[in-house]
């Protein structure tokens, strides 16, 4: 049996930008574009964060960059 999926919303995000990225969104954005960023990082921080876990939301949007090679 799967689990139930957890959708991601506007408020999801702006909660998340707000508490580590606010001043960066279009940054993050380019990242993104650019293949810097991990997405599925990026969707565990933003869950994280929604279910209150900080510490970890922070963990896990600190590994989602992909490392230089």
């Amino acid at each position: 049996m799967s689990e139930p999926k957890m959708d991601i919303h506007i408020d999801d995000v702006n909660k998340w930008l707000k508490t580590f990225d606010a001043d960066n969104a279009l940054g993050l954005l380019t990242d993104i574009l650019n293949n810097k960023i991990k997405i599925e990082e990026l969707v565990d921080s933003v869950l994280l964060n929604k279910l209150g876990n900080i510490n970890l939301a922070n963990i896990t949007r600190k590994n989602m960059y992909r490392s230089k090679k």
